[in-house]
């Protein structure tokens, strides 16, 4: 595909970030920036059709915690 879909569910509400690196810790895409609410499924689209083939890291951070998730864009 050339798209990747992430969801994501808070329990309060809170500034989130979610960045995409790769595997060398270089920044690709700020996917998100900002206030989620409770309990709500909140999606992003990935585009990979933008990427270069390869592992990629989706960092979701807020100040109280952080979740690494991979992506894998293959051609």
């Amino acid at each position: 595909n050339n798209w990747s879909l992430l969801g994501f569910q808070v329990t309060q509400n809170m500034r989130l970030r979610v960045d995409m690196y790769t595997m060398d810790g270089l920044m690709v895409a700020q996917l998100f920036d900002g206030i989620a609410a409770p309990n709500v499924n909140h999606t992003l689209d990935i585009h990979a059709n933008e990427l270069e083939s390869g592992m990629y890291q989706v960092r979701l951070s807020s100040n109280q915690y952080l979740v690494v998730k991979k992506l894998l864009v293959t051609e």
